[in-house]
């Protein structure tokens, strides 16, 4: 596995990390608390529901069956400590580019960033569910393999997991397997008629013209692919704050 914090590659049973002392215990989606209430926005009154980690729950609405119509969208729960939740969109929502154009690129600068906390946040949530999106502070590591620099840490709402939390918080391949929706196979997403995904990590490749992802297959690609790409899914993460 690989250090949440500061990317190294460690045995699969640490508890710290030998290089920044990072204490991997807190980070164990298994350990602490597994479950949260979330309450209805809608309706405050109604009795809050408890969901456990590796659950879905429904938060926020955009298209996904090309009618232009929102629906609600489904989250994994991947994480639960105090009173807030990481979440991870179920399914790839739609095709994205992680950047336009070929130059070298960061996660805090690149367009995918950019459109998740701008038109996507804006287009998915009202403002009573925005609020309830906590402000992360997301570390961007260099890539364990290659050593490419992931850049200045950012703060972000919405943003795409890193090499290191898509390994810690999926048991296996088969757990990072990611559909598409039929709006995001509709606009180019995916391979021809294959319907599992390639998606975008926010942690670069193996030069800063490139950035990591998981193929269709749900294995991590550390070389990554170009940030241009133009099949690539995104598959978006948060942070909900629970008890409001």
């Amino acid at each position: 596995m690989f250090c949440i914090k500061c990317g190294t590659v460690l045995p699969d049973d640490a508890n710290f990390c030998f290089k920044c002392g990072c204490d991997l215990r807190n980070l164990n989606p298994k350990s602490g608390m597994d479950k949260f209430t979330i309450k209805c926005v809608k309706h405050p009154t109604a009795k809050p529901m408890r969901v456990n980690v590796g659950e879905y729950v429904k938060f926020g609405r955009y298209p996904q069956n090309n009618d232009n119509y929102k629906e609600p969208i489904e989250w994994l729960v991947l994480e639960v400590e105090s009173n807030e939740a990481l979440l991870v969109s179920r399914y790839g929502l739609d095709r994205r580019q992680y950047h336009q154009g070929v130059i070298s690129m960061t996660w805090e600068q690149c367009d995918l960033r950019n459109w998740l906390n701008h038109d996507f946040l804006k287009s998915a949530f009202t403002a009573e569910e925005q609020r309830r999106i906590k402000i992360s502070d997301v570390v961007n590591v260099a890539n364990p393999e290659y050593g490419t620099s992931g850049g200045n840490n950012t703060q972000d709402r919405v943003f795409c997991l890193s090499i290191a939390e898509a390994e810690r918080y999926f048991k296996n391949d088969g757990k990072r397997r990611c559909r598409l929706t039929p709006m995001a196979e509709e606009h180019g997403a995916g391979y021809g008629a294959h319907r599992n995904c390639w998606w975008w990590l926010r942690s670069p490749g193996d030069n800063q013209n490139y950035a990591s992802g998981v193929r269709p297959d749900g294995s991590l690609c550390l070389r990554g692919d170009h940030i241009y790409d133009i099949s690539s899914t995104v598959r978006p993460a948060l942070r909900l704050i629970c008890n409001l």
